[in-house]
């Protein structure tokens, strides 16, 4: 696709949701689309034999981790507690992956939590410093390491004043 501009979404909310806490029928995808055209050119679900059971009503998250200034990672949250990311190496989407990177839910109606907006993404280093002596001299050297500290806030907004949900904030 090149610089062709894309739109990135999550598939929607299911209702069925406002009343279960089972999986979902609808919802449960990410698309990409061609913005002028609405082509579609990957769908989570379809062409990656997605695991999830949970509709994503969220916007999804984008992120450029190698700085090229292409997209290269996905994550999305879902109505059940989970963020799912996609790792895209190429613009060959055989090559693309995904993982359920978290699982904050549980499975008593206190651990019910939903995501209804997208997690932020902060790219970030991990700095480690190590100091060898040689021949009596002391050599420090710095390893900096790349990593996305995920932040994240659970919610029912089809509860929105519920008090059995032990809603919270991840990081």
């Amino acid at each position: 696709w090149g610089d062709e501009p894309l739109l990135v979404f999550g598939a929607g909310y299911d209702t069925s949701k406002d009343n279960t806490r089972d999986a979902d029928t609808m919802g449960r995808d990410v698309y990409i689309v061609k913005a002028k055209t609405g082509e579609k050119v990957w769908s989570l679900r379809s062409d990656n034999a997605f695991k999830g059971k949970h509709s994503i009503a969220a916007d999804v998250s984008l992120l450029d981790s190698d700085y090229d200034g292409y997209v290269d990672r996905l994550y999305a949250a879902d109505t059940s507690g989970s963020i799912w990311r996609v790792d895209m190496p190429s613009n060959k989407t055989s090559e693309w992956s995904h993982f359920e990177f978290a699982k904050l839910n549980g499975s008593t109606n206190a651990l019910d939590r939903r995501f209804f907006y997208k997690p932020m993404i902060a790219r970030t280093m991990y700095s480690k410093v190590t100091n060898t002596t040689y021949n009596g001299k002391t050599i420090v050297t710095r390893k900096d390491t790349p990593f996305d500290a995920v932040l994240v806030g659970s919610g029912n907004r089809s509860n929105p004043i519920g008090t059995i949900t032990k809603d919270q904030l991840y990081m």
